[in-house]
């Protein structure tokens, strides 16, 4: 996962000046992560359990997708009926399970996000403004990138 360069500078990119005994300086709004090594730790195993599970979700969902999806229908239901002609409960449980399965890519992406942050020391800090997220809200929400505030207004700035 990529983040802009101006947002979260790598320790190499911003190194200033050619010389080997050169001390990394920090770019402008550059900001570390406010937790210590050992929470780090534990949102780093808490983040890769989440992933574990989530990775087995989605495989048990897709297999569930395709053994729906190879049944074939025998005929409309009131549900399939109020879809459109054509769609059969058997296509409509299809269709949720494929929707089920982007949620927890989306998801995943979300913690493997988290993930690049705890290795750039980054962990922690909002992405909107750069302040430090609370660790109660880490606790909630451990892949949060946004404090409560931020998050809030995106919710409603989004469509």
């Amino acid at each position: 996962m990529r983040y802009r360069t101006d947002e979260f500078p790598s320790p190499e990119k911003a190194r200033v000046g050619t010389r080997r005994s050169a001390r990394p300086l920090r770019a402008p709004g550059w900001l570390e992560t406010h937790l210590t090594r050992e929470e780090l730790k534990e949102f780093h195993r808490t983040l890769l359990a989440s992933r574990r599970k989530l990775v087995g979700d989605i495989a048990r969902l897709q297999d569930q997708a395709l053994r729906q999806g190879g049944r074939g229908g025998s005929g409309e239901s009131p549900r399939a009926a109020a879809q459109g002609p054509g769609v059969s409960d058997e296509m409509w449980e299809q269709l949720l399970a494929l929707g089920a399965i982007d949620n927890k890519r989306s998801l995943l992406r979300e913690i493997d996000q988290a993930l690049d942050r705890i290795k750039k020391n980054v962990f922690g800090i909002c992405m909107g403004n750069r302040k430090a997220i609370p660790k109660s809200r880490l606790l909630e929400v451990p892949w949060a990138k946004y404090c409560q505030e931020c998050a809030e207004k995106l919710e409603l700035t989004s469509p």
